[in-house]
C-alpha cells in the first residue's frame, strides 16, 4: 500500500497511526499541495478530489453508506464525482462488496 499524504497533517497522521496498529505494511509518498502537487492530472486520477491523504481507511469505511444510498431512497445519478470516488473505493486491493440489503428508511419516531 501506499500513503500519499502531508508528512505534518493530522490527518495523514491517524491514517499512519492506524496502519501501524494493525500492523499493514506502506510506502509513504510525501505530497506539497501548495505547490499543486495534488492538482496533477496523476494525483487527480488516484483521487479525483484532490485530496490528501489518500486513498485513505476513512474512504472505505464511509463508503458502505454511501454506496447503499439508494436503498434508502437516495439516488447518486446528480453527483458523477461521488460515483467516480465509489469506483476508486471498489477499485482499491482486496475491495469485498456488501451485498445489497432491502432496508427501508424507518419512521420518523419523534
Amino acid at each position: 500500500m501506499k500513503l500519499h499524504g502531508i508528512p505534518l497533517s493530522g490527518h495523514t497522521h491517524r491514517v499512519q497511526l492506524f496502519l501501524g496498529l494493525l500492523g499493514i505494511p506502506y510506502e509513504f509518498a510525501a505530497v506539497d499541495p501548495a505547490g499543486g502537487a495534488n492538482r496533477t492530472p496523476a494525483f487527480l486520477a488516484m483521487s479525483p478530489f484532490g485530496e490528501i491523504p489518500a486513498p485513505t481507511l476513512a474512504d472505505v469505511a464511509a463508503f458502505s453508506y454511501i454506496a447503499h444510498a439508494p436503498e434508502g431512497g437516495v439516488s447518486l445519478k446528480p453527483y458523477p464525482r461521488i460515483r467516480a470516488w465509489l469506483d476508486q473505493v471498489r477499485a482499491l486491493p482486496g475491495f469485498v462488496a456488501m451485498p445489497a440489503t432491502t432496508a427501508g428508511v424507518a419512521p420518523e419516531v419523534y
